[in-house]
């Protein structure tokens, strides 16, 4: 079976402690990258989750490693990062 690699775009609690473990019990699913505007706090994000990769923004995602982003962002941010994210051809969820 082949796996969805994930991109898990904010650091919040709910991000990391919430979704980030659900996307990692998931038989189809892995978690790959942390996406962070904070280089620093998304590696930090990233230890915490044991994920192995950290972008900085959406247009900095290497799609050869990440097929799909997770997005944990405040309500207003979802359509320009989701916008942003299906540009790329890379699948959402918010």
């Amino acid at each position: 079976m082949t796996k969805v690699r994930w991109a898990m775009v904010g650091t919040s609690g709910f991000a990391l402690d919430w979704l980030a473990r659900g996307i990692k019990l998931g038989s189809n699913a892995e978690l790959v990258a942390i996406v962070s505007r904070d280089a620093e706090r998304g590696k930090a994000a990233a230890q915490k989750v044991d994920a192995p990769h950290v972008f900085t923004s959406i247009e900095a995602i290497d799609k050869n490693l990440v097929d799909g982003v997770f997005l944990c962002l405040p309500n207003p941010q979802h359509a320009p990062f989701a916008i942003a994210a299906a540009q790329r051809g890379l699948h959402v969820i918010c």
